[in-house]
């Protein structure tokens, strides 16, 4: 479900959690799981409200998702 997530939001663009868990068909603990590892990974980019351009984040504090490209750690790790 991991790389779902990782295409869909290098599909579609930024996107909130709800908005995420709605397309992945998944509970929003489990995608909040899921975004707090891409985002230490550094694969992902939590934005604030303040970032979007009106739409549904501007209000009650919305935070957005973005990918962030390759340059990122890898997702797995091999173990030698």
């Amino acid at each position: 479900m991991l790389h779902d997530l990782v295409a869909l939001l290098q599909d579609k663009g930024p996107l909130s959690q709800a908005m995420i868990a709605r397309e992945l068909k998944a509970s929003e603990p489990a995608v909040a799981d899921m975004l707090n590892l891409l985002v230490k990974r550094g694969r992902i980019k939590r934005l604030s409200a303040d970032a979007c351009d009106g739409g549904c984040c501007s209000s009650a504090g919305v935070e957005m998702f973005q990918w962030q490209g390759e340059q990122a750690l890898p997702l797995v790790s091999k173990l030698d």
